[in-house]
């Protein structure tokens, strides 16, 4: 009888096993991107890498403002949800320094050196620069409640769910 009851109970096991459907993550929703999305958890004197996606298709992506070595400032374009968790990217427009001299860094930024008397300027892409990044929704914080997403290989909590709300 033990062999009997021993024997059944391999062949029910893996039938039950089989009847329990995978832990599914919840669907992309492209509506869950709107609003302002910093690379950090918090904030500082100033905003990280920031990406802020309207619910017009546009967005717009700012380097940090601890960066004072960067002359790329901001981009601009569309986005779009692709299949498969990923998002893709059309940046038509970009904001750039131009001009000014890369000097040693007084404190105010994060960087060694900042770039001095630059002006900026925005101009326009003759073709668009296209990237396609994996994206997902990681849901709320444990530890401070805001909705976090991954963006590449970057994690982003948003701050605002109005886009317009970055100054």
């Amino acid at each position: 009888m033990r062999t009997t009851l021993r024997a059944a109970g391999l062949v029910a096991l893996p039938l039950l096993l089989c009847s329990v459907a995978p832990a599914q993550a919840p669907a992309f929703r492209p509506a869950a991107l709107i609003g302002v999305w910093q690379a950090a958890p918090a904030m500082g004197a100033g905003w990280t890498e920031t990406y802020r996606f309207f619910p017009d298709g546009s967005f717009r992506r700012h380097t940090s403002q601890f960066d004072g070595e960067t002359r790329l400032r901001e981009e601009s374009g569309d986005w779009k949800a692709e299949g498969g968790g990923r998002l893709r990217l059309a940046v038509r427009s970009e904001v750039v320094w131009a001009g000014g001299t890369k000097q040693p860094a007084l404190g105010a930024v994060g960087s060694e050196f900042e770039i001095v008397g630059a002006t900026e300027k925005r101009r326009r892409l003759d073709r668009p620069r296209v990237r396609v990044v994996p994206v997902t929704l990681d849901g709320p914080d444990k530890r401070n409640g805001r909705d976090a997403l991954t963006l590449g290989k970057v994690r982003f909590w948003r701050f605002s769910e109005d886009p317009k709300r970055y100054p």
